[in-house]
């Protein structure tokens, strides 16, 4: 049985691609490319996305992007250029367009907001 028998069974499938999306969100494979490899056409591919995440793949592929990235952005110090990279924007200020669509601000404002202020006892004598 194919998965475009039955609903459930496209829910599974839909979910095994994004789990094998997870894998390698920086450069993932093609609509055509995806279908084929798990036997959905690609009105199927689209429908159970929107089905599942409500959003169509490339949309869903470019917010896990800017979910990794708004993660590394809080948690690390790496620059916003290698982020950028990182989650498959070669472009920095694509990336920042993307991300200012989704988050509401750019990157550099939405580091600033989440790192705390240094305080008192960390910030040393004079």
């Amino acid at each position: 049985m194919k998965p475009n028998d039955h609903p459930e069974a496209i829910d599974t499938t839909i979910q095994e691609i994004a789990d094998w999306l997870r894998q390698d969100l920086a450069a993932p494979p093609q609509t055509p490319e995806i279908c084929q490899r798990f036997g959905l056409t690609e009105y199927r591919l689209k429908t159970g996305f929107v089905a599942r995440f409500g959003l169509r793949p490339g949309a869903w592929i470019r917010q896990q992007r800017l979910r990794i990235a708004a993660a590394r952005l809080a948690g690390t110090a790496d620059t916003i250029a290698a982020i950028a990279e990182s989650v498959g924007y070669r472009n920095p200020s694509r990336f920042a367009d993307a991300f200012r669509k989704l988050y509401g601000m750019g990157p550099t404002d939405y580091r600033l907001q989440q790192t705390p202020p240094p305080s008192a006892e960390n910030a040393g004598e004079f």
